[in-house]
């Protein structure tokens, strides 16, 4: 019979096998084939707000030879379900959001035709909210070209009211793969930027935008008139008048979306014109009625990826995280080294305002392998090829690097909201303890190390002004508790001052300090910083020791250190 004879008889069998689902046609169609399904909607309980359904409803299944390890296509010949949710392009049935997570090829046939009889019982009541059906106002489907740029949109609309709008707003490209939208208003050009044009639609686009520009402004007639068609036209031809030689004509449309309010209630999409194309696209575009069979001659756009950034719109991934607690905050980190170069990108990914690098050190060759720079860094100072790396990840951080030793900010003054001290200096932490002992560092204070024989261990303390504790008074309470329990006796290398790093000193590595791989460093590092803003998020002071889960120890995976509560103004702070 042969695979898609099988498969046919498959679809089938799965078919009768529900009893309210009829294959009633089915034939091989090329490489793959096609099936016909009778669907009694009678069965399923109807919503308010539900699929409108006739008593019976005929979809169409397209069947790739390589089923079941890619998904059949299955979609509608009529046009009555445009616009609602998970109607994709208003014919195709979206069965499954995320196909890789949510389709098991051993589901098979049965599996397939199961899931489709749950989409129509989903649809049917109701259930389905267009708030989170993806890509919902421009037909459910992505409008991307493979290959194209990313356009980044940060800024918040400008435009609040009904119908039609244009205007120029001014684009940066910033790599060949990434263009930013930089102002919306009628900022002067420079240098730098270049003229776009963005079109906010009077209504959404259940079937999406098409694949002309003549498909755009006759979409634009449509929804509010010719004259609206006419006025876009008029706008796109002073756009590209006003376009540098060479230079592209890109245009961000915002597309209504009813299902959100706010800046949420615009999808951006956006499509690019190649400059030896704009004359064609514009010409195309003003003889064309959508009615029309689009032109030969005009060629198609291009759809750029839009990453959304803009206020109320993009959710943070981090947003429930404990380092939601650092967005925005500016930070003294001492020491750039095996920790705090990590550290430090895990800092600017969390999202803080600005970070001061103090550290004295160079970079060189040997400690590559587990620091966080590469080799056009070595010879440079440690503070300077970290701040270059951390511009990569935050171009608008502001970052000032020192060539020095941290406690020198405290002599100098400090204005950052919290002191991270990575460089594992006697000298350092006994500034620090003077310091806090004279009222002169009066900022929260996170201290963190690893040890020296395998960078698997982890110690980071947290010292909050209020709590009128020093760092020392929580390190030897965490000496206290490892001393008492016979389960935490490795973590006593902290403070043993025999140990002594176990590298000897060769040319192009660092002076030695402890054994470790990058990936041992920046566990330490992370789970130091999640530690950290936990308690900081509830300006607790105390410490943690805690290890690596392949760490050769068999130490408890966290230990909690507190301290005796301290009265302070009549309140008690608590510790962790």
């Amino acid at each position: 019979m042969g695979h898609l004879g099988e498969m046919l008889e498959e679809f089938k069998a799965a078919a009768d096998a529900i009893g309210w689902m009829n294959l009633c046609d089915s034939k091989i169609d090329g490489d793959g084939a096609r099936i016909a399904l009778e669907i009694d909607t009678t069965i399923f309980s109807k919503g308010t707000d539900g699929l409108p359904v006739n008593a019976r409803e005929y979809i169409t299944v397209l069947i790739g030879s390589d089923f079941p390890w890619s998904l059949p296509a299955a979609f509608v010949k009529h046009w009555r379900w445009v616009g609602f949710p998970h109607v994709l392009s208003g014919r195709f049935l979206c069965l499954y959001l995320d196909p890789s997570s949510q389709w098991d090829p051993a589901d098979g046939a049965a599996g397939y035709l199961a899931r489709l009889s749950d989409w129509f019982s989903e649809a049917i009541a109701g259930d389905f909210d267009p708030k989170t059906a993806l890509f919902h106002p421009v037909g459910g489907v992505p409008h991307r070209t493979p290959g194209a740029p990313t356009i980044v949109v940060e800024g918040q609309l400008p435009f609040e009211g009904q119908g039609l709008h244009c205007q120029r707003i001014l684009l940066r490209e910033r790599t060949p793969h990434r263009v930013d939208a930089v102002a919306w208003n009628r900022k002067k050009l420079s240098s730098e930027t270049r003229i776009g044009l963005l079109v906010v639609l009077p209504e959404m686009l259940p079937i999406g935008a098409g694949c002309r520009l003549s498909d755009l402004t006759g979409i634009v007639g449509l929804q509010q008139s010719n004259g609206a068609r006419k006025r876009l036209l008029r706008k796109l031809r002073q756009t590209s008048s006003g376009l540098r030689p060479g230079d592209p004509l890109q245009i961000i449309i915002a597309v209504p979306n009813p299902a959100n309010d706010g800046q949420g209630r615009f999808h951006l999409i956006a499509c690019h014109i190649d400059t030896d194309q704009i004359d064609s696209c514009i010409a195309g575009a003003t003889k064309r009625r959508l009615q029309d069979s689009p032109s030969t001659e005009e060629p198609e756009v291009v759809w750029l990826y839009v990453d959304d950034q803009r206020p109320g719109v993009n959710i943070r991934r981090d947003s429930e995280k404990p380092v939601q607690h650092l967005q925005g905050r500016s930070v003294d980190l001492w020491g750039c080294g095996g920790i705090g170069s990590w550290m430090a990108e895990l800092l600017v990914r969390a999202g803080i305002s600005r970070i001061t690098l103090r550290d004295p050190g160079h970079v060189t060759q040997g400690l590559l392998i587990r620091q966080n720079f590469c080799e056009l860094d070595v010879g440079r100072p440690k503070v300077e090829a970290l701040a270059d790396r951390l511009r990569s990840i935050n171009s608008k951080l502001e970052i000032r690097p020192v060539v020095g030793i941290g406690q020198r900010a405290i002599t100098e003054g400090l204005d950052s909201d919290l002191v991270i001290d990575a460089s594992v200096s006697t000298s350092v932490a006994t500034a620090i303890e003077e310091a806090q002992m004279g009222g002169n560092l009066q900022v929260p204070l996170v201290q963190i190390a690893t040890d020296n024989e395998t960078a698997t261990l982890g110690i980071v303390t947290i010292c909050h002004p209020q709590s009128n504790l020093t760092t020392n008074d929580i390190d030897q309470a965490a000496l206290e508790k490892a001393v008492a329990q016979p389960d935490l006796v490795p973590f006593l290398t902290f403070w043993d001052q025999q140990s002594t790093p176990p590298l000897t000193p060769t040319l192009g590595c660092s002076v030695p300090t402890f054994r470790g791989s990058g990936a041992d460093l920046v566990a330490i590092a992370s789970t130091g910083l999640n530690l950290a803003s936990h308690a900081l998020s509830r300006s607790l002071s105390g410490g943690y020791l805690y290890s690596s889960p392949h760490s050769p120890f068999r130490v408890p995976p966290r230990t909690d250190v507190t301290v005796s509560p301290t009265m302070v103004d009549g309140g008690e702070i608590a510790n962790v």
